[in-house]
């Protein structure tokens, strides 16, 4: 199975994700003065197995996210497609700059050839006033000048943005597995609070 960054993207930025968080914060504080609160209150407290769960949630969604955004191409975090791209009035060298800089990152197999082959799919007319010029990373120091024709922009950025998109499988995989993790713990939480409230309502 072949997780896409761009499906890690969606699932970081969702609202169930992020509103869990805070828990990784405040159930350890409530547990460590839990005997202070208790007594302010008047009245016992303790952390039920629901609360202990809610807790590894967050830890597993905060390891996902934290291998998410070491690992996850640039390109990915920025646009989902290329309307985004281009709505920021970017220039084509920008989409040559991302492929470049998933290239730099650690531990990448993506080859400098490779950056060049991209770029010249898309040089296929022959009348030069209809194309765009580019400067492709052939090495560490050298660049090398290339036309990209101008209609087959956008082409040229999904074909980059799918590239790198199923880059970094391992690590796309080990992210999604945290995420899943914490959304199980999640789930499991949820299902022992609906179990308990039936249970107080002496629904069975």
């Amino acid at each position: 199975m072949i997780i896409q960054w761009s499906t890690l993207n969606a699932l970081g930025k969702s609202k169930i994700v992020k509103s869990n968080y805070v828990w990784i914060f405040i159930i350890p504080l409530v547990a460590k003065n839990i005997d202070v609160i208790s007594t302010q209150l008047d009245f016992d407290i303790t952390l039920t197995f629901s609360i202990t769960k809610l807790f590894y949630a967050s830890i597993f969604f905060c390891l996902g996210t934290l291998v998410y955004q070491l690992r996850c191409p640039k390109l990915i975090k920025d646009y989902t497609n290329y309307g985004e791209f281009s709505k920021d009035l970017n220039t084509i060298q920008i989409i040559a700059d991302y492929h470049h800089q998933a290239r730099e990152q650690i531990f990448s197999y993506i080859e400098y050839e490779e950056l060049k082959c991209s770029a010249l799919k898309f040089d296929v007319d022959t009348d030069t006033s209809l194309k765009k010029t580019i400067n492709i990373h052939i090495s560490k120091t050298l660049t090398n000048c290339v036309f990209i024709d101008k209609q087959l922009e956008a082409d040229y950025f999904n074909h980059v943005y799918n590239d790198i998109n199923q880059r970094f499988k391992i690590m796309a995989f080990s992210s999604f597995c945290l995420y899943l993790t914490g959304i199980v713990f999640l789930l499991s939480t949820s299902v022992i609070n609906v179990i308990d409230a039936l249970k107080f309502f002496k629904v069975f």
